[in-house]
């Protein structure tokens, strides 16, 4: 410490230490008078030393409170932090510009551009909560900052706090009514929380100010398109590809549009197909292209020109889906193995009695959708969409063993604990719902798990002609799903889900209400009514007026769903029954038993 003492004294002028020594002997000789202190600190200022100095400024404070020139000087060190801090920011060490931050703080904790920008290093650095709160005292030190209420609507989200975020948003517009960033952003969040009014409106005011704004022709397009007006997104587009504009997302955005008019303007065609070919496209962008293709195609008839398109797009997905195949096989297999009869007589069934889950599964594209939004339209059914809670759920009773080898070691703790979990879940969405739907299509494979958690909840299964089903889910991008890239692994994983459901209903003791799609084309009216008595509900009209229900639908169905029921999807096969052949081949078993009902 000496050593260190005797180098930083080598470092100061002579004339300058003379001048420390001569403060500090003043101070000796009287300690009460600050006007030594105050001229010692802004030596150690000017040095760089501004610890030292600020240490001085503290004692000036104790000896005479009122002290002005005290004051003033910890906030000009303050300043002197905070630049210190921003240099050590643009040099991106991190934690250096932290520390120096915090030191500014704590000299003015009225910094307000401290606080602004100790939050924004936190957040850059991923400290997302540690950073709001330094944004929401910006706010409490200037009311009107609206740099700290746009930094909060930005990092509010990261931490589930989307309401709160959307709130700060509403006074950042308010304040500066005439920024478009705060319509921007205003607008993807309210978008993103599916209030898509607010969003509209924000997105609007946003082109108003800024008329050529493509991001917010893009995003009111998106809001248009998801809330059933075609048309307004289709004028709102078309001015932009009149004038040549080859952006891919615009590209993409009016294929998607053009689809969903009826009918489609033929033009859309020859356009993508302009764009399709390229150069310099990636991949991912090419295939979003062709499959825009093929859905216009298909949707104007030209059924041969769509399918042509649909195997374009899969050509140029890399995914490998035979190891995929044999570990579908896998779990299908252990699965039967697990739950034998012998085993699920014995397993723990939890005790809570409750009839709150309906669980709605099948294949996908099987109308797994259409039925949630049916029966969420009764006044007493809150429909949850697709919860993952199952597949989380038999990751976490593996953790002795994989699941489901690890049966024998679940406890009766195991599962009441497991379904106080989901049920308290589904109570948190809808408090005072008698049913709550869980239309997770895969919960297939977890029904054996859902049986020994829920022993009196009900589950739809939804089922349709098994060549319609994968000519639709071969034709569509589904999430997490790659077992559609090409027609012997769809017809594989087909199969496996149908002897696993075959084997469900032959070892299950939970009601299973086998739904076909053609009955509920043919007859809806009687199948809604026994959907509703299934559920263990009285009948209710509203049921029949599901394109009603303004629940918030995220599945690749929420747009037929706001239309009435319509059998243009029965028997869509035949359409391309020359393509489809290895589909036949793979499944003529189970389309014969299918067909005999």
């Amino acid at each position: 410490m000496e050593n260190a003492k005797r180098m930083t004294a080598a470092k100061i002028p002579a004339q300058v230490a003379a001048e420390i020594a001569a403060c500090r002997e003043a101070i000796s000789r009287q300690p009460d008078d600050v006007r030594p202190y105050g001229k010692l600190a802004r030596i150690f200022a000017q040095l760089g030393n501004l610890d030292r100095a600020a240490q001085i400024y503290r004692k000036m404070l104790q000896i005479r409170p009122e002290a002005d020139g005290a004051r003033a000087g910890l906030q000009r060190i303050a300043g002197a932090q905070r630049a210190r801090a921003d240099a050590l920011r643009r040099q991106n060490k991190t934690e250096e510009a932290i520390a120096e931050y915090h030191k500014a703080i704590a000299l003015n904790p009225g910094d307000l551009q401290s606080h602004l920008a100790l939050g924004g290093v936190l957040f850059k650095a991923g400290k997302n909560h540690q950073a709001a709160n330094y944004w929401r005292k910006a706010v409490s030190i200037d009311p009107k900052c609206f740099p700290a209420y746009m930094n909060l609507g930005l990092v509010l989200p990261k931490l589930k706090r989307s309401e709160m975020a959307i709130d700060f948003l509403r006074q950042a517009v308010a304040l500066q009514p005439g920024e478009p960033r705060a319509y921007a952003m205003l607008g993807r969040l309210c978008k993103d929380e599916r209030r898509f009014e607010e969003a509209e409106a924000a997105f609007q005011k946003r082109l108003e100010l800024e008329p050529g704004s493509l991001d917010g022709v893009l995003n009111l397009t998106a809001v248009y398109e998801r809330t059933g007006k075609v048309k307004e997104a289709y004028h709102l587009l078309r001015p932009l590809i009149d004038a040549g504009n080859d952006d891919v997302a615009v590209v993409s955005a009016y294929a998607i549009v053009c689809h969903r008019m009826e009918p489609p303007p033929e033009d859309a065609v020859p356009l993508l197909l302009r764009h399709a070919d390229r150069t310099g496209l990636e991949d991912a962008v090419r295939r979003k292209i062709f499959i825009g293709l093929a859905q216009l195609c298909d949707v104007l008839g030209r059924f041969d020109e769509a399918f042509r398109y649909y195997e374009r797009a899969h050509d140029l997905d890399t995914l490998e889906t035979g190891g995929k195949r044999g570990e579908v096989k896998q779990i299908i297999t252990d699965s039967e193995k697990a739950y034998s009869a012998e085993r699920l007589a014995r397993l723990p069934r939890a005790r809570h009695g409750s009839e709150l889950p309906v669980f709605i599964v099948g294949m996908p594209r099987t109308g797994t959708t259409l039925t949630e939004q049916i029966v969420s339209s009764h006044p007493q059914v809150f429909g949850a969409g697709e919860l993952k809670d199952m597949a989380k759920f038999a990751v976490a009773l593996g953790r002795r063993a994989p699941y489901p080898q690890c049966l024998d070691q679940i406890t009766q703790q195991d599962v009441e604990q497991t379904a106080a979990e989901y049920l308290a879940h589904l109570r948190s969405l809808a408090p005072g719902a008698l049913r709550v739907t869980d239309k997770m299509p895969f919960n297939f494979s977890h029904l054996g798990l859902i049986e020994t958690l829920f022993p009196r909840a009900r589950v739809i299964h939804c089922m349709r002609h098994p060549l319609d089903t994968c000519v639709s889910v071969y034709f569509n991008e589904i999430s997490n799903f790659t077992m559609n890239h090409d027609q012997p692994s769809l017809a594989g994983y087909y199969r496996n889900y149908w002897e696993l459901m075959r084997y469900w209903q032959q070892v299950l003791s939970i009601p299973i209400f086998n739904l076909r799609y053609e009955d509920m084309v043919a007859k809806p009216e009687e199948m809604t009514r026994r959907l509703i008595e299934f559920c263990g509900l009285e009948w209710n009209d509203a049921c029949l007026a599901f394109t009603e229900n303004k629940r918030y639908v995220d599945t690749l169905s929420y747009y037929q769903v706001r239309k009435p029921i319509y059998t243009r999807s029965v028997e869509r096969y035949k359409a391309y029954d020359p393509y489809i052949g290895p589909l036949r081949t793979g499944l003529a078993d189970i389309v014969a038993e299918y067909e005999a009902g």
